[in-house]
């Protein structure tokens, strides 16, 4: 058996106040690299969503382009330039904790059999 400690796929549903649901699969064995949304006026989709480069996008309207950067850099640099200039950081610790919040409710939800649990 290849994943004894950690699942090999997992799938959950979010749903937001404003009623915006969001469906989610990840997994370590297929090559999953998708991101799709739609919405009332129109949707978008970007594949190899979760790569370091070579991001391919198109809407309702058209392609999207990106231009490739160096992710990591990008950030340690905003993280840098937010300390020389006494600045709080665009992208702070509360972010990471927020994440680990609903990962959390998704285990929490996926133990109760599937009931929706509420994130404070």
């Amino acid at each position: 058996m290849k994943f004894k400690e950690v699942e090999e796929s997992l799938s959950w549903q979010l749903q937001f106040p404003g009623g915006a649901i969001a469906n989610s699969f990840t997994t370590y064995i297929t090559g999953v690299n998708r991101l799709y949304a739609a919405a009332e006026k129109g949707w978008f989709e970007v594949n190899n969503a979760f790569g370091y480069g070579g991001q391919q996008g198109r809407t309702a309207s058209g392609p999207m382009t990106f231009t490739h950067i160096n992710q990591q850099a990008a950030h340690m640099d905003g993280v840098a330039k937010a300390i020389l200039e006494n600045r709080p950081n665009n992208v702070p610790g509360e972010e990471g904790l927020r994440d680990m919040k609903v990962i959390e409710a998704i285990y929490a939800s996926a133990a109760a059999g599937g009931k929706s649990v509420k994130i404070g």
